[in-house]
């Protein structure tokens, strides 16, 4: 895929938000509402169709361990 197609902003996080907005149900993919810590930037998203599938067998799922700040989140399909 040309560069013309995702980088959409200079800023990668910007960039990559507005793939996922734009484009985001074309790949099975949504953004989720996760709010940055004071001085960090944060993207969340969930793959769908991996969450419908797995959701019934998962009780706890982890997010980004290069993070200090430690986030679970319960699956609530």
């Amino acid at each position: 895929m040309s560069k013309d197609h995702w980088q959409l902003a200079k800023d990668p996080l910007e960039s990559a938000q507005m793939y996922l907005k734009e484009r985001g149900k074309t790949h099975n993919v949504s953004l989720m509402d996760l709010q940055p810590v004071d001085g960090t930037k944060v993207i969340a998203f969930q793959v769908d169709d991996f969450m419908r599938t797995w959701a019934s067998n998962t009780q706890e799922l982890a997010m980004d361990s290069t993070c200090a700040l430690k986030i679970s989140l319960l699956v609530s399909y």
